[in-house]
């Protein structure tokens, strides 16, 4: 199973990266997953929600890095 781990940057920016070989899957801002406050305490599901939908990522396929 190819697993990923997730940037969370200061700046509202992200970046996902397949951990076998560091590429970036996804490179986008956080408010495309509906995180629009700081600190967000629901930003967990809507990572998992919008990776799942938009990248068809699992929840148990990523982790914050």
């Amino acid at each position: 199973m190819t697993k990923y781990y997730l940037e969370l940057n200061l700046d509202g920016t992200m970046v996902l990266y397949r951990t076998e070989d560091d590429e970036v899957v996804y490179e986008g801002r956080q408010a495309d997953a509906g995180i629009v406050e700081d600190p967000d305490p629901d930003y967990t599901n809507k990572l998992d929600d919008f990776f799942q939908q938009e990248l068809g990522i699992d929840p148990d396929e990523w982790e914050v890095g």
